[in-house]
């Protein structure tokens, strides 16, 4: 028995699969289970946290940019959608988001998949969406590393903003390549550009928040520096999350920022609690408002 697919049933599969449109039913259950997932998370991380006296304001901020992160992930999916030919609704490219975030908090590559088949436009847009795909991803890492560049050139550690601008400028060519012509025009430049510094401009400010909610406040570009550390976990892709390795990466590069290491581990553990905490809560309230979502078109 061939148990190898022949070339007509893979694509036959691809283009079924990139079609597929959950019911109702499907998405609510989806939708219950992406939420369990993050309360089990929040649950599991919140425990390791010690007894801490924080100020409560500031962690509403720091909810409120794990909120605007959370917009700018579904944008960038829109964006991907436009790059893929395939238009996502806001309400589609949330849903999807917030699949894609809880599958990313699991010990499976869920999260691309997902990503990838709200974009893929028939059999042959499986390779084009893969490729769309990585355009935010490498957005992304070159901004921040962009901007960390030049919060280290203003901190005098000039080694390392050179080399962090080298990465930066490698980001935005390979992400520039990665971008289909036939879909690039200056407004999908400017809109992805303004995503991402927004992403690091949102990530800057969980930090600057949560160091000065434990009392031991930070320079913004200090806090830049810091964000470096969460693009580096993600990118790595091997631990759920990022978990354990995003800390370990925080506490390497905190003495560049004359921390202690503990300080950025806290924090980072912290801004891991509030982050979940507050998907959490759009989770359910995406739940209740959503509407049908209609089948998106090219």
């Amino acid at each position: 028995m061939n148990l190898v697919p022949s070339r007509e049933g893979l694509l036959d599969g691809l283009e079924r699969l990139a079609e597929y449109r959950p019911s109702p039913v499907t998405r609510r259950v989806l939708g219950v289970a992406a939420l369990l997932v993050f309360l089990v998370s929040l649950g599991v991380a919140f425990r390791h946290l010690p007894t801490l006296d924080l100020r409560p304001e500031l962690l509403l901020v720091v909810a409120a940019g794990a909120a605007a992160v959370f917009g700018i992930n579904a944008a960038e999916l829109r964006i991907t959608g436009h790059l893929s030919r395939r238009r996502l609704s806001w309400s589609d490219a949330a849903e999807k988001t917030l699949w894609a975030t809880a599958a990313n908090l699991l010990p499976v590559p869920g999260g691309s998949l997902i990503r990838l088949q709200a974009v893929a436009d028939g059999p042959d847009g499986w390779s084009r969406a893969t490729r769309c795909t990585l355009v935010p991803s490498t957005g992304w890492f070159a901004a921040t590393f962009l901007a960390a560049g030049a919060a280290l050139a203003y901190l005098g550690a000039s080694a390392f903003a050179l080399a962090a601008l080298v990465l930066g400028l490698a980001g935005s060519l390979v992400t520039w390549l990665l971008m289909p012509p036939d879909r690039t025009s200056a407004e999908t430049v400017l809109s992805l550009s303004a995503l991402e510094l927004g992403f690091v401009a949102a990530s800057s400010l969980r930090l600057l928040a949560l160091f000065a909610a434990l009392g031991h406040p930070i320079d913004p570009v200090a806090a830049v520096v810091l964000t470096t550390a969460a693009v580096l976990a993600t990118a790595a892709g091997v631990f759920p999350g990022g978990l354990g390795l995003r800390e370990l990466l925080s506490a390497t590069v905190a003495p560049l920022l004359g921390l202690p290491p503990s300080l950025a581990v806290l924090v980072s553990a912290l801004d891991r609690v509030v982050g979940l905490g507050t998907v959490s809560l759009l989770t359910a309230v995406h739940q209740l408002v959503a509407p049908e979502v209609e089948p998106a078109s090219g």
